[in-house]
């Protein structure tokens, strides 16, 4: 169901997701979803009320989403590595080279071709 996993010390992953990453997934699917179908039988009973109710919970759980979809594509658009395991894997080094006068000289001790 989710494919979040932390990795140990030991480079391993661990079986089972953070607290909050569960905390959030029982608020996103599951609340709504019990909303949901207490709704139902109100709906079946011809409650107005229930009628406006999943409509106003359908229409936050829409809000939500997109409001999410919308972060998520900014932080994809906007090329920075936010995420925690996203990291450099080639960081750049200061170059060795110092200028004297009109030559450069390499300080480096082994020169990469």
């Amino acid at each position: 169901m989710m494919a979040i996993s932390r990795a140990t010390r030991r480079g391993g992953p661990t079986g089972m997701p953070p607290a909050w990453t569960v905390l959030m997934v029982a608020l996103i699917y599951f609340v709504p979803g019990a909303g949901f179908l207490i709704l139902s039988i109100f709906l079946g009973r011809r409650q107005k009320w229930a009628v406006v109710s999943a409509l106003v919970l359908s229409c936050l759980l829409g809000a939500f989403f997109l409001l999410a979809f919308a972060g998520f594509a900014i932080v994809v658009i906007s090329g920075r590595q936010q995420f925690p395991g996203a990291r450099d894997r080639h960081p750049r080094r200061p170059d060795p080279t110092v200028r004297l006068g009109d030559r450069a000289v390499d300080l480096s001790p082994v020169q990469v071709l």
